[in-house]
Formats: structure tokens, sequence, C-alpha cells
């Protein structure tokens, strides 16, 4: 029973570190695309 709490509480650690990634990823995306959008309308 212990071993297995110790695989999920580790299988969780993991999976809101890999959010936290994919959470960035998506800002860091969506900031690269709203700057894009942003030069495109001022070189217009």
């Amino acid at each position: 029973m212990r071993v297995s709490a110790e695989i999920w509480q580790g299988t969780g650690e993991h999976d809101t570190n890999a959010m936290r990634e994919a959470q960035t990823w998506l800002l860091m995306t969506i900031i690269a695309i709203k700057k894009a959008v942003l030069m495109d309308w001022l070189s217009v």
C-alpha cells in the first residue's frame, strides 16, 4: 500500500510539472502571436 502511494505521489508531482510546462509554452505562444499581430498591425 505504501509503495503504491509513493508511486501515486510521484506521478502526481510529475503531472503538475508537465502541466506547468504546458501552460508556460501556451503563454509564450500566445504572447508571441500577440506580438506578431501587433507588429503586423503597426507596419500597416
